[in-house]
């Protein structure tokens, strides 16, 4: 299989963005409490997102998302979504729900 048989969208890279994102805020957390990284045997390890960030119930800024994030994930949901029904033939707004309940672990949204 070539890379250029692969046809991803936008819409495919949201959750990976998402599950990075969440990555490195416990990184930074963890590097702010001054805790050495724990060692994750597979990259398909599921991230446990109940936790808090920070065991002392407080938020290091760094760990924080910034402005630019909010800003980089809303372009990158306009971008999915028009992608959707320009080139996908998206009709109603199921898929858009579809897309905007991506993370929050909602089965059967639109439906």
């Amino acid at each position: 299989m070539l890379l250029s048989d692969i046809k991803l969208t936008i819409a495919d890279f949201l959750p990976r963005f998402l599950r990075l994102s969440a990555l490195v805020t416990m990184e930074l957390s963890r590097e702010a409490r001054g805790k050495e990284p724990e060692a994750v045997d597979d990259a398909s390890t599921p991230v446990n997102m109940e936790s808090s960030p920070s065991e002392s119930g407080t938020t290091s800024k760094q760990a924080q998302p910034s402005r630019a994030w909010f800003a980089l994930l809303c372009g990158l949901i306009t971008r999915a979504v028009l992608e959707g029904y320009v080139a996908r033939g998206w009709k109603g707004a199921e898929y858009a729900e579809i897309l905007m309940g991506v993370g929050l672990g909602i089965q059967g949204v639109g439906t």
